[in-house]
């Protein structure tokens, strides 16, 4: 059974879900897309939008969302992170294991602890009922950064 903040973190979380699907579609999306809805959301908590393998101002207690692509390919997957002092906390919209699909960002906060989200709680398969490939992980990141600043970062690990 799902505790009362488990519970209120997700009914947060698919408020936003929605919201930005309503305004921003299903399909994949560019990185000034939600570089532009990052910055008007979290205003001076917005870190920014980058390549798995870009060198970036790794300000403490900012939001971002990567690609788990490097700079010179066209781009595959968002996740988003927030960092603190000594931690740095991971989103995955597939529930990844964070060493395993960001190596390359992870080498470089060898320093922090990595936390990540429910890793039981997969917010995005793969493919929908009928056979697409679902294309929502931005609208998911930027859902679950909302969850961070509304809720603060421990119910939002609940997502």
């Amino acid at each position: 059974m799902k505790s009362k903040s488990e519970l209120e973190a997700e009914a947060l979380f698919e408020k936003y879900k929605k919201k930005y699907i309503k305004k921003l579609g299903t399909k994949a999306l560019y990185d000034d897309q939600l570089d532009k809805v990052g910055k008007k959301e979290f205003g001076n908590r917005w870190g920014g939008i980058y390549a798995v393998d870009e060198q970036f101002k790794t300000t403490n207690n900012k939001y971002f969302i990567i690609n788990t692509d490097t700079k010179d390919s066209s781009g595959e997957h968002w996740i988003a992170i927030k960092l603190a002092p000594k931690k740095l906390y991971f989103y995955d919209s597939f529930s990844r294991d964070a060493k395993k699909i960001t190596p390359i960002l992870l080498k470089r906060f060898k320093n922090r602890q990595i936390i990540q989200a429910d890793q039981k709680d997969t917010e995005q398969m793969p493919v929908d009922k009928n056979g697409n490939q679902t294309e929502i992980c931005g609208v998911l990141c930027l859902s679950w950064l909302n969850v961070i600043q509304e809720l603060g970062i421990r119910k939002a690990l609940k997502i």
